[in-house]
Order: C-alpha cells, then sequence, then structure tokens
C-alpha cells in the first residue's frame, strides 16, 4: 500500500527500475476463472501509476487519464477493476461512475458487481455496504426549474468533498464544455475529485468542444502515454504493438454499401412563405461538393457566388430521401429500404447456419420511421421485430430480454432510434441496417461497434459482422447529430 510507514528511500536509478518491475494486485477481484486481456492488463498497470500521481497534486492541477478502447472490447471491466483495486490499496474511499443513459447506468452496476465493486443507481448516496455511485450525466446536471440551481450537482460535490473520491466519466464526448452535462459536471467534481478516469469507445467531439480536464495537442485529445492509453479497432500512432481487431477482441467486419439514383426537393422559406423549389436527381456516390462548386472570378479569383450551404442541403436531403418510408410515395420503404433490408435478411440467415441465435440491428432515424421500417421488414422479410423507442413502453426491459434470449426462437431483429447505441452490449448482433441520416463520425462508429462484439464460446472465423450502409462518406465537420456546424475561417466568416 502507498503508506508513508511503507516508503523507501530509493536513488533514481533504482526508483526507475522498482516501478518497472511492480505490478497492480488486481487478481483477487477477478470473476473465477476470468483472466484479463493484454491490453486490459497494460491499462490497469499504467493506470495506477498515473492515479498515485493525481492523488499528489491539488485537484485544480489534475488532469483525467484518458482510456480509449474501441467499442466492444471490455472497457466496463477494466474501469470499474482499476476502481476496486484504488479502494482495496486504500488510496480511495469511493467512486462516482457517470454514464450517459439509463440502461447503461444498469449494465455499469451489474458488470462492476462482478469484480465486487457495488454502486448505488438508485440515489445519489454511498450506503455502508457499497463503494460508490452510478450516475447519469442528465441526473447530474439537474437544474431546479424555479431558481436555476444545480441541486444534484451541489449534493455530488457534497459527497465528493467528504471522502478521498475517484470519478470516472464513461463516454467522456458527452461532456461539451458548452452543455449542461459538462458544466454540471465541472461544477459537481473538479474542486474535490482526486482521481480522474475518462474514458470512451470515440473520444472526440465532431464540433470541436472541448472537454474538461483533458490534454490537447494541436487541438486534437492527446491520447499519448503515460497519460493516456489507447487501444483501437487497429494499430494507430498511439498504440502500435495492440488492436483489437489483431487480438480477436472484436470481429472483422464486411461492409455492404449500396448505391443508386435518388430524387429529392429543396425547398426554401422566407417568413413562412415558400419562394422557391428546386428537385434534384444524384446517386448516392455523387461527389456533391464537386458537382456544386463556388463560382470564382477568373480574374480576380474572388469568390462570386458561395455554394456551401446548397451543397449541405443536397447532402442532407439525399440521405433523408434515400431511407424514406411509411409516406404516402414509399409505403414500404424506397429501393434502397427494400434492397438492404432483404439482403441483411438473407445474410442474418446465413449467420445463423453456424450461430442459430444471431440477431440483427436497424437504426432508423426518428420514432415514426422506426415504426414504418418494421412494417417494412414484416412485408419484405415476414419477420416480424423487437422495436425499442421511447413511445412503444419499457425500451430496457424489452433490451434486456432481447439480450439474455440466445434461442433461435427468440425474433430475429430489433429496430431502434437512438436506444441501442454507445455502450449497450448485446454479442449476439451480427447484422446492422443503416437507415439514418445521420453521418457523424462519432455515432456512426458507435453503431457500427454494437455489432463488433465477440461471443468467446463461437470460433472467432465464424463472427464476421455486416454492415448495410448507403455509400455517402462520413462528413468531417459535424456535430454529434450528423448536422454541419458553423465554422469560423482566417477571414471571420461563418462557415
Amino acid at each position: 500500500p502507498t503508506t508513508l510507514s511503507n516508503a523507501q528511500a530509493l536513488c533514481i536509478p533504482c526508483n526507475l527500475s522498482k516501478s518497472s518491475k511492480m505490478t497492480v494486485p488486481y487478481q483477487n477481484h477477478l470473476p473465477p476463472g476470468f483472466t484479463l486481456r493484454n491490453w486490459q492488463e497494460e491499462f490497469v498497470n499504467r493506470f495506477y501509476f498515473s492515479a498515485l500521481q493525481q492523488t499528489e497534486k491539488p485537484p485544480a492541477e489534475i488532469k483525467a487519464f484518458i482510456l480509449h478502447a474501441f467499442p466492444g472490447c471490455g472497457k466496463t471491466l477494466a474501469q470499474t477493476l482499476v476502481a476496486r483495486v484504488l479502494i482495496e490499496q486504500n488510496i480511495i474511499d469511493q467512486v462516482i461512475i457517470c454514464v450517459p443513459s439509463q440502461i447503461l447506468r444498469t449494465q455499469m452496476e451489474k458488470d462492476a458487481s462482478r469484480i465486487g465493486l457495488f454502486l448505488n443507481m438508485k440515489r445519489l448516496e454511498v450506503l455502508p455496504h457499497q463503494h460508490g455511485i452510478v450516475t447519469t450525466y442528465a441526473q447530474a446536471g439537474y437544474t431546479n426549474p424555479d431558481d436555476g440551481r444545480m441541486i444534484n450537482a451541489d449534493r455530488l460535490r457534497d459527497i465528493c468533498k467528504s471522502r478521498r473520491t475517484m470519478v470516472i466519466a464513461d463516454e467522456m464526448h458527452h461532456l461539451g464544455e458548452e452543455g449542461n452535462w459538462g458544466e454540471a459536471f465541472e461544477a459537481a467534481f473538479s474542486q474535490h475529485a482526486i482521481v480522474r478516469l475518462m474514458t470512451s469507445g470515440t473520444p472526440f467531439r465532431s464540433d470541436n468542444q472541448r472537454l474538461p480536464w483533458v490534454r490537447y495537442q494541436n487541438r486534437k485529445i492527446d491520447l499519448s502515454p503515460p497519460h493516456a492509453y489507447s487501444y483501437g479497432y487497429g494499430v494507430s500512432e498511439w498504440n502500435e504493438k495492440l488492436c483489437a481487431l489483431n487480438d480477436r477482441v472484436v470481429r472483422d467486419v464486411i461492409f455492404h454499401p449500396w448505391d443508386g439514383e435518388v430524387e429529392f426537393t429543396i425547398k426554401r422559406h422566407e417568413n413562412g412563405e415558400l419562394v422557391d423549389e428546386q428537385s434534384y436527381c444524384h446517386r448516392i456516390s455523387d461527389n456533391i461538393d464537386e458537382l456544386y462548386p463556388d463560382v470564382v472570378d477568373p480574374d480576380t479569383g474572388e469568390k462570386i457566388i458561395d455554394n456551401f450551404s446548397l451543397r449541405n442541403s443536397i447532402k442532407s436531403k439525399r440521405r433523408e430521401a434515400i431511407i424514406e418510408c411509411g409516406t404516402e410515395r414509399h409505403p414500404y420503404g424506397t429501393n434502397y429500404v427494400r434492397d438492404q433490408l432483404i439482403a441483411a435478411n438473407e445474410t442474418l440467415k446465413e449467420c445463423r447456419r453456424a450461430h442459430f441465435w444471431a440477431s440483427g440491428l436497424i437504426i432508423c432515424s426518428i420514432i415514426p420511421h422506426a415504426n414504418a421500417v418494421a412494417k417494412a421488414l414484416k412485408h419484405w422479410t415476414g419477420e416480424d421485430p423487437v422495436v425499442i423507442h421511447s413511445e412503444n413502453g419499457d425500451g430496457n426491459r424489452k433490451i434486456n430480454a432481447f439480450r439474455e434470449n440466445r434461442t433461435a426462437a427468440r425474433p430475429k431483429w430489433i429496430v431502434s432510434v437512438g436506444k441501442i447505441s454507445e455502450g449497450v452490449d448485446i454479442k449476439h448482433l451480427r447484422v446492422c441496417v443503416y437507415l439514418t441520416k445521420i453521418q457523424a463520425p462519432l455515432r456512426w462508429t458507435q453503431i457500427l461497434g454494437r455489432v463488433l462484439r465477440v461471443e468467446d464460446e463461437l470460433d472467432w472465423d465464424l463472427q464476421t459482422a455486416h454492415f448495410f450502409q448507403y455509400e455517402d462518406g462520413v462528413e468531417n465537420v459535424t456535430n454529434e447529430d450528423g448536422e454541419i456546424s458553423l465554422r469560423l475561417t482566417e477571414s471571420g466568416q461563418e462557415r
């Protein structure tokens, strides 16, 4: 244990030599028969010594350790395990874990209990038999409508102040500095948390909002050691030794892109009145930036017509048109919807020959769209899916039932808008159909991660995932909802 009575006075070379040979005592907390993956063991050891350094600093000077682990690699086990070890070693007294959704709070509490870390997910208090709290960012950011006071942030700050506290921000990209969640998070924990861990499967924000406690380099999150650990789908500049695909921690994936012509109309309104209406027809793979360039004066080089807004409108409307379903024109979906649903269902049937409880996920745009897609799936394939959204009731129970049912009799497909995205762990998902216009890299990667989780009892070679999508690329300058964000050019103009 790191206590004064256990200290040793060492010269610098001996100190470095000893620290390089030390191992973190985590084995007693693992479930019986369970061993850590190589990346998890590396992270545990690296974070442990970073945590010791954090405790020596005033809270105002503490930067968080960043864990980036690709979706499905075992990030939840890794982060809860280090909290359990730090409590066991008397380095901290309690842990507070923040997650982005209710279903992840339940999942986190359940997974943490497997390693002996008991968390209160019902109230913002730590009972005598518990090690901490798991809460949502929304709960932490609750604001009193009468006086605007962040009641729960104040409560969490008092809890944090009362005992030595570690804070974990799961899926940290939700904590943009301009949002309520980020503001409440800093108010609750920045003054008193002595150990800080930020984790994510996609550790970036498309809108470039800064995150609390995070190191940046060239305006990007710094994932370089020793104060971060990155474990991506493939090798990267931050980890050239280990990656999820080579380690067979996640599945390989086959993309099934679709290309075809799409007809759509763009309407322009001023003061509530329609002033212009223009029809377009484009293939989904057409390069809109090249087809609608800005008009420049050939003599002066000055821009005469700026088509930036037009290009973005065309891209957005094209995506919206391709996934249309449940309308008078397309009651059972466009050609894209029809072709992808039929092809994906045939692929899932093939997967189930060896993986008989395998399932598929369809991500939709909005609630009416999800309901219409479910009817279209029934119409084209005969399959009756489970539909999950906020209006059909008890979504979390349905998700848990779908996840736990590993029989061939369970419905093959689950249709969702946003509830099955980041962090939701349904390992038997093998096929995904992308029916949303969102193209933000963060959201796209999180959705892809739903079908990449490995089932250990199956041969890895029999677990290839399939992703059906339209061939439209991924926008880089967007917010988390896939909408084009305003940017300032060097001349100060909004873009």
